[in-house]
């Protein structure tokens, strides 16, 4: 098992990339703890995939707050002694609202700005603290090819594209702790987040078109690559990013 007795904690790990992720991290032989503001959805996540051979728990966190990120950490460090891998994947997207920028009510850009960025970086700073006493660790977010090309959705761009960026210096400031730091850039999923965008068959065909693969990604795909990150198989991995998007944004 690649992430055998490895410690995760896995922010928006009760559906789409973050539930992919979250199985996959306990096939591998993680003890994960997934955070969340949902305790319901996350109660039920837990009694869905806990078992003699998998040790999963949830911890209710809202990741826009400080002390609730803390006590995420320090928590996880309590229970299970260590802290080896933060999957940044929390995340919201509301293309409805956030649109041209010229016409982006200050209060969508708030919002999306601290769930999206600040919440990434909360979790990194604490995680990173935790990581040093551990002797390190491995950090993955998750981005978006919304962040690295301007798509129209102004506020989840930027973030996403600071994302990048808070990664890359996490990788450059951490390396010498042997903390890790690298950013997965999914393009279209099919992921509950997206699903109404693409209702509309006839949507979906049109857009599907334009992704050189001709399909939309699966939470399995990009899981599949977070655990690559997280294993000690990434030893010399730091400071990249990852595209999977079918080849949209290499036209």
């Amino acid at each position: 098992m690649r992430l055998k007795n490895k410690v995760a904690i896995i922010t928006g790990g009760t559906e789409g990339i973050g539930l992919a992720s979250t199985r996959r991290f306990l096939e591998e032989g993680a003890k994960v703890v997934i955070a969340a503001r949902d305790q319901e959805k996350g109660d039920r996540v837990v009694g869905q995939l806990a078992s003699s051979d998998a040790e999963i728990s949830f911890f209710r966190t809202d990741i826009t707050v400080a002390a609730d990120v803390r006590a995420l950490i320090d928590s996880t460090v309590a229970k299970h002694g260590k802290l080896d891998v933060l999957y940044n994947n929390a995340a919201v997207f509301w293309p409805a609202e956030d649109g041209a920028l010229a016409d982006l009510d200050e209060a969508i850009w708030d919002e999306v700005i601290a769930i999206d960025l600040t919440g990434t970086f909360l979790c990194t700073k604490y995680a990173v603290r935790a990581m040093r006493e551990s002797g390190g660790g491995s950090i993955i977010s998750t981005s978006s090819t919304g962040g690295i090309l301007g798509l129209g959705n102004t506020a989840y761009g930027a973030a996403k594209a600071g994302v990048i960026s808070l990664m890359k210096n996490v990788a450059t400031q951490c390396g010498g702790d042997n903390i890790r730091a690298n950013t997965i850039v999914p393009g279209v999923t099919e992921t509950p987040m997206v699903a109404g965008l693409f209702s509309d068959p006839e949507a979906k065909r049109q857009w599907t078109a334009l992704t050189p693969v001709g399909r939309f990604g699966m939470p399995e795909e990009i899981a599949a690559l977070a655990v690559f990150l997280a294993s000690d198989e990434a030893g010399y991995v730091t400071g990249a990013e990852y595209v999977i998007d079918g080849g949209f944004s290499a036209q």
